[in-house]
């Protein structure tokens, strides 16, 4: 059997933000009823400035996937995260 991305038995390293990002929005076009996270109180503010993050997870919504998150609301990220409301 061949070696695919899905393999469990694979790790692929990913340099650079841009790969990264690519690599999330490649994964975005799998999901079909709901995506569930937790990400760190920092990260909230990333998955709403970076546009093509945000894009995708605006995307996700609009194609009826229900977005769920956990995160610690703090001073810092409040803004962040009520830009998300209703999204996440």
């Amino acid at each position: 059997m061949s070696e695919t991305a899905s393999s469990p038995d694979r790790t692929e390293v990913l340099y650079g933000n841009e790969m990264i990002w690519e690599s999330t929005l490649q994964t975005f076009s799998n999901i079909k009823e709901e995506l569930d996270g937790c990400f760190d109180h920092t990260e909230v503010a990333m998955h709403v400035t970076i546009e093509p993050l945000w894009n995708g997870f605006l995307q996700l919504k609009r194609n009826g996937v229900r977005l769920r998150t956990v995160t610690e609301v703090t001073a810092e990220n409040i803004s962040y995260v009520k830009k998300t409301n209703g999204t996440f």
